[in-house]
Parts: C-alpha cells; structure tokens; sequence
C-alpha cells in the first residue's frame, strides 16, 4: 500500500456534515522548486468507525502535492484518540541533478497536545544529489487547527542543509557571523545519468 494512504483505517466520508478537514488551499505560487498550501482541521468530539481517517490534499503538476489528515481511534471504552498527519511531496526532478524521478513522500506526525499546543517542525530527506523539506507550521483557530505546510526543494545536500542550519542557530546564539566551510563529502563515485540522445528536428 503506498506510503500516503492509512493502513488499518476506513476513510472518512467527505459528504459527511462532521468531515473534520476543511479549506485546503494554495499558499502563494507553487513553482518547480515546490509549494505551499494552508488546510484546517478540527478534533471531532467523536468518530463514526473504530478507525477512521479522513483526508484531504492538494497538488499542482510538476510542483508538489501536499496532504492534510486526520487518523482517528476509538478505544472499546469509547475514549477517542486522534493524530493529525501531514504529507507532501516534491513532483519535478532534475536528470542532471542525479534525480530519476519525483520525490519521495515526506511525513509529519502530531498528536492532540501537540497539534492543540501548536508549533513549527520540518522534515528533510535525499532527493538525488539534493535534498526536499517539508515544513509545517500549526496553530489555533476558533475550534480548528489552522495549518501550513510547505515543499521546497533545496539544491544542496541533505547533509549540507542540516550543517547549514546548526550553523546559522550557532551563530545566532553567538552573534557572531562567518561562514564556516563544511567538511569534504566522503570519497567515493556520484552517479551522473548519461545524457539523453538529441532528436532531430522534424522526427
């Protein structure tokens, strides 16, 4: 089953009136390098299947595509449990960038007091030779959670992105600003795609 579904869950019915997700919408102007998109969603006070999940997305060809749910559980005591999910997904790749192909689902994982507490957190894996992020941003809003979650694609390595991030809160910390050059990669071969046989005109 692919990564961005819910084993072990029904889904939730999008007719139903307590559908928990609501306005998922673009945040700005997607583009090669990845998107955003806001979404809310609301704890239920109760679920109409033992495990039920209900979701909700949103993508844009050759940008990314992200994903806004809600796994519910209710325990035979009836005691309701929730987790909020949040996923996306960089959907352009560069050959020569080492990348064959779009990238892989990224995940963000919120419990109740978590998602209730509201918060910030990013998510960062391999995309070829670069690295794709997923970030969100979450807080209250009336009787909602309003989300933002964003892709972004980042030419440079995962390993160099979080050098670079541990760097900049140093010298945050410090007041003190320099760039600082991070160690050589490990030797060894960088596959490098053959380029692809030109067409000629008219064929």
């Amino acid at each position: 089953m692919p990564d961005y579904d819910h084993p072990g869950f029904t889904y939730w019915p999008g007719n139903d009136p307590k559908f928990p997700i609501g306005n998922v919408e673009l945040a700005g102007t997607p583009g090669r390098v990845g998107g955003s998109a806001t979404g809310e969603i609301a704890l239920p006070q109760a679920a109409p299947q033992p495990k039920i999940a209900a979701a909700s997305f949103i993508a844009v060809e050759h940008s990314c595509k992200l994903w806004f749910a809600l796994e519910s559980t209710t325990s035979a005591a009836g005691q309701l449990a929730c987790e909020v999910v949040l996923r996306g997904q960089h959907l352009y790749f560069w050959k020569d960038h080492g990348e064959g192909e779009v990238g892989p689902v990224m995940e963000i994982r919120l419990s109740a007091a978590q998602w209730l507490a509201g918060g910030t957190t990013e998510v960062v894996v391999d995309h070829g030779h670069h690295c794709d992020t997923l970030f969100a941003h979450w807080g209250l809003k009336g009787a909602a959670v309003s989300c933002y979650l964003s892709v972004l694609h980042f030419e440079k390595s995962k390993r160099q992105y979080l050098a670079d991030l541990e760097e900049a809160a140093r010298q945050a910390e410090t007041g003190v600003y320099e760039d600082v050059p991070l160690p050589p990669e490990p030797e060894g071969p960088v596959p490098v795609p053959a380029p692809e046989p030109e067409v000629e005109p008219g064929t």
